[in-house]
């Protein structure tokens, strides 16, 4: 799954914006929905975005031998968990 936020300190809403909790980008016509937007709305607010869809699922499970060559070795947690 891909998600994303933006996560903000010393926030302080621009004079004249109206919070809302619509996503015109799940309109099928976003882009009409988008050019309706103003004034501090119409702004997209940069971020930057950390790792890709490449790597592991973590809604499936994978075999623990991935590589025939590197026979699979367990290894224990470096600490146990802290309330079981």
């Amino acid at each position: 799954s891909a998600e994303a936020f933006v996560v903000c300190r010393g926030y302080s809403p621009p004079e004249g914006f109206v919070p809302t909790m619509d996503n015109p980008l799940l309109d099928p016509d976003a882009g009409l929905a988008l050019s309706q937007l103003s004034g501090p709305s119409r702004v997209i607010v940069p971020f930057v975005a950390c790792g890709d869809l490449s790597a592991y699922d973590p809604d499936r499970t994978y075999p623990l031998q991935l590589d025939p060559a590197r026979p699979y070795t367990y290894v224990p947690p470096p600490a146990p968990p802290i309330a079981p």
